[in-house]
């Protein structure tokens, strides 16, 4: 009787399970997902990290940041070469689109309306260049300019999904930078007038008499004026404090780095520089540390800040100055 009654309740119908809802279905797929093997997990396109063609092809946009950006090679004559920074868009797009897995394009496409909307400014500042009262500007400034806002805003669309290469990038376009910094700093405090805003009469005049007015000896050189410079400088800093964080090594090298071109902001006697400086050295304070670490934080800024002002010596006049009419 007792293994009648064991087989008769085995022999019982289950009670079906509910089903899951959307929600937790999302999840378990995830999960699935996520705890299936790894080769199979790489070969499509994912969102959160890049392929192994993606990560040798990040380099690329780096190298192109320090002379789009930086202008390398207006500031050594070594790389002028004609159409370089269109040479170097066409590898870089071209390999770029090569490397991503099967998909990817479409699926960017669809999950990003920034990317859609980027499409639709470019068609407008194509169409516009006819309409506007200087045609030959807005036609060089849709070349020279726009094209590599937009050739940066797609490469990195794509490879900065993945905080290796993000990082890689970013080394690469701080230490271009820094070259250019140090370079810049060398030549003001040898006083090579090459790189300024004189003409070449100034210039001879300068060698003779040592007479010169400030604003021409600011720093300038190729395309990028004083405030170009600055800006440049400015807005790398915090890219070089970003690689900073970790061990010693890493800190002591990429707070050189920041510093040099904190530096290199002086010879241009650029008041934007000056702010934009400022603005950083007030977001570090801000978000930057907590407790004593904040108070050596600020204890270093304002050390920072004197040293500043000393090697800026007659400079900081003008950097100093925001009751001027000229702004």
């Amino acid at each position: 009787m007792r293994g009648q009654r064991g087989s008769a309740a085995f022999r019982q119908p289950r009670v079906p399970e509910a089903p899951l809802s959307p929600t937790a279905q999302v999840k378990a797929a995830i999960v699935a997902a996520a705890s299936g093997p790894r080769s199979s997990r790489t070969t499509g396109f994912l969102f959160d990290t890049i392929s192994k063609k993606e990560a040798a092809v990040a380099p690329l946009l780096g190298v192109y940041l320090g002379f789009a950006v930086a202008r390398l090679h207006e500031r050594f004559p070594v790389f002028q070469v004609p159409y370089l920074l269109w040479t170097m868009m066409a590898i870089m797009l071209v390999t770029v689109v090569a490397s991503v897995p099967n998909g990817g394009l479409k699926k960017v496409w669809h999950r990003s309306p920034q990317l859609r909307f980027v499409g639709v400014l470019a068609i407008l500042a194509v169409a516009t260049v006819p309409l506007g009262v200087w045609m030959s500007g807005s036609l060089d400034y849709l070349i020279n300019r726009f094209t590599i806002s937009l050739a940066v805003f797609v490469a990195c669309l794509f490879l900065l999904r993945d905080r290796k290469a993000l990082r890689r990038i970013v080394a690469i376009h701080v230490v271009i930078t820094t070259v250019v910094a140090g370079v810049n700093v060398i030549a003001y405090y040898s006083h090579d007038v090459t790189s300024t805003m004189m003409s070449e009469e100034q210039r001879t005049e300068y060698l003779v008499t040592g007479l010169a007015s400030p604003d021409m000896l600011r720093q300038s050189f190729g395309s990028l004026d004083p405030n170009d410079i600055a800006a440049v400088m400015a807005t790398t800093v915090p890219l070089a404090l970003w690689l900073a964080i970790g061990n010693l090594r890493r800190r002591l090298l990429w707070t050189a780095s920041a510093l040099i071109m904190v530096i290199a902001v002086i010879p241009t006697a650029s008041r934007g520089g000056l702010l934009g400086l400022a603005v950083g050295a007030v977001v570090l304070v801000l978000v930057g540390a907590k407790g004593w670490k904040r108070v050596f934080l600020v204890s270093t800024l304002a050390a920072g800040a004197f040293a500043f002002m000393t090697l800026a010596g007659s400079q900081m006049d003008r950097m100093g100055d925001f009751g001027g009419g000229d702004y």
